[in-house]
């Protein structure tokens, strides 16, 4: 639209999709967290309590904590991350 005030043309843009939200970016939805994001106190460890910010990484927290310690360490959570089923869970919500 153009509208002429006082010998000034401003120009208003308005799009075609008002109202509806932008689409979702789903490579965002499927991304799996570093193990430095969910490592919050920098001890090179994940605790029960730093994974819990994580809803999949609580879920699978005891498989993937491989020897017992509670903790998962990077090493686990790589292979954890790498899983086919852990694939799975992220593309389907599991």
């Amino acid at each position: 639209m153009i509208v002429v005030r006082g010998g000034v043309v401003l120009l208003l843009v308005c799009a075609a999709t008002v109202g509806s939200p932008a689409p979702a970016d789903s490579s965002m939805d499927l991304a799996v967290p570093t193990f430095e994001s969910l490592d919050r106190n920098g001890d090179h460890r994940l605790s029960r309590t730093e994974a819990g910010y994580n809803r999949l990484l609580s879920e699978i927290f005891v498989s993937s904590d491989t020897d017992g310690d509670g903790f998962v360490s990077r090493a686990e959570y790589e292979a954890a991350t790498s899983s086919a089923s852990l694939t799975d869970a992220i593309h389907y919500r599991i």
